[in-house]
């Protein structure tokens, strides 16, 4: 995020001198004049930050915290710089402005090894005397996409992440690395630059307007070629794409009211198409007698996962159902789930010998709502905004981007896909 309001610089620049001269007080050391390189780096890691803070400050779900990563390689395309962020973290707390919540990482051991059970990462959330400052120079967090906007020259079209990989501590990391060469690396950055430079031009509400970024998995991996995961996601602040299904049904493209239309069961509809054996289209194929739906869904996205029927649920599952209202009996194991699932759909059996797990099927997914896209730009000079594995569109053209999604998923997937539509 980027001031682009005299009130916003000048903002930063109060907040830059006030975090300056604390630090040398705090220090005990004369008050130096930095280079101007220095300030303006400093002044707009301020403003980024700054803009964060008080985007999250209404999140209710969060209680107001913002996450922000604290490894210098995970903010490497910010403008939140190392040297700023260490002082923001050292100063403002002492200046009433900043609650931190310390991430943790708690281990176990196993035999020589330790491994990771769970984690947190650090949170942080504006004080009111903060919150007040900035109301000072007439912004606050319902004002703040009249003086900040968001960094796009910053959001790379195409990044990769690495496979699955754990530390000497068991943390599980799926970084980012370069990007390997490869004859398709231009044509996905020329898809999805037109995207970004289509969905530009449209007057999108409340939330601001997208800027995609095409992430493929496994990157790591000897045979990746940019056809593993490649979802769409909006890298902007206070994305649409974060917000809760309620408050996305508050969109609207160029004032018109929007719909979501989702792809039901959509992995194993793809899975089962490309093994030859189709879902039948109007059938939710997690509703199976002596299983709850819900359990019924994890069950087969943990086997398509796994790539193999289940041996024993995942740590806390039970405990996961019960506080969702769905107690599960002692007698229904992991095994007996899969079996259930295994009768209804002899499919699933050969979850082991297919060559889909879950990246390619996400990179089928992904290929099917770009697809879609890019007919409905060219077609009818349709906007469309994926979730995972549905599109926001205009409800004046849900029928057509309905059409579409068919088609598209039919070419790619050899099956009809079920679509649920859901209304402003």
């Amino acid at each position: 995020m980027r001031p682009n309001s005299e009130d916003a610089f000048s903002l930063c620049v109060a907040v830059e001198e006030i975090t300056r001269t604390e630090r040398n007080h705090v220090k005990n050391t004369a008050l130096r004049a930095p280079t101007k390189k220095r300030l303006r780096t400093a002044r707009q890691a301020i403003g980024a930050f700054l803009a964060e803070l008080l985007l999250g400050s209404t999140q209710t779900a969060s209680m107001g915290f913002s996450y922000c990563p604290s490894a210098h390689q995970h903010r490497k395309d910010s403008l939140l710089d190392d040297t700023t962020f260490r002082q923001i973290k050292d100063i403002w707390p002492k200046l009433g402005w900043l609650d931190i919540q310390t991430g943790f990482n708690d281990a176990f051991a196993s035999g020589s090894e330790r491994m990771s059970s769970r984690g947190f990462c650090a949170r942080f959330r504006p004080t009111s005397k903060l919150i007040e400052f900035c109301r000072s120079f007439g912004i606050c967090s319902n004002s703040i996409w009249d003086h900040f906007s968001p960094d796009r020259r910053s959001i790379p079209p195409i990044a990769v992440k690495k496979g699955k990989t754990r530390d000497q501590y068991g943390r599980v990391s799926r970084g980012s690395m370069p990007l390997p060469p490869s004859d398709k690396l231009d044509t996905e950055t020329d898809r999805v630059e037109s995207v970004n430079e289509f969905i530009s031009a449209f007057d999108i509400a409340p939330f601001p307007t997208p800027t995609f970024t095409r992430i493929f998995n496994n990157g790591d991996q000897p045979n990746f070629d940019y056809d593993m995961g490649g979802r769409l996601y909006d890298r902007v602040p206070n994305s649409y794409q974060s917000q809760s299904s309620e408050l996305r049904q508050t969109i609207t493209i160029e004032g018109e009211a929007t719909v979501e239309i989702d792809i039901s069961a959509s992995h194993f509809r793809i899975f089962s198409g490309l093994r030859g054996q189709p879902l039948e289209a109007n059938i939710d194929p997690y509703c199976i007698d002596g299983l709850n739906r819900a359990v019924a869904k994890r069950t087969v996205n943990l086997m398509l996962t796994q790539q193999r029927p289940l041996e024993r649920w995942p740590m806390g599952f039970r405990k996961e159902m019960a506080e969702a209202g769905i107690p599960l009996p002692k007698s229904m194991t992991a095994s007996k789930a899969s079996q259930i699932m295994i009768d209804a759909y002899p499919v699933l059996t050969e979850v082991s010998v297919a060559n889909l797990d879950w990246s390619k099927l996400q990179h089928i997914e992904s290929e099917i709502l770009f697809s879609a896209m890019e007919r409905l730009r060219e077609a009818s000079d349709t906007p469309a905004l994926p979730v995972h594995d549905s599109l926001i569109v205009p409800a004046s053209k849900a029928a057509i981007v309905e059409e579409t999604l068919r088609d598209c998923f039919k070419a790619r997937a050899n099956a009809e896909p079920r679509l649920k539509r859901e209304c402003s």
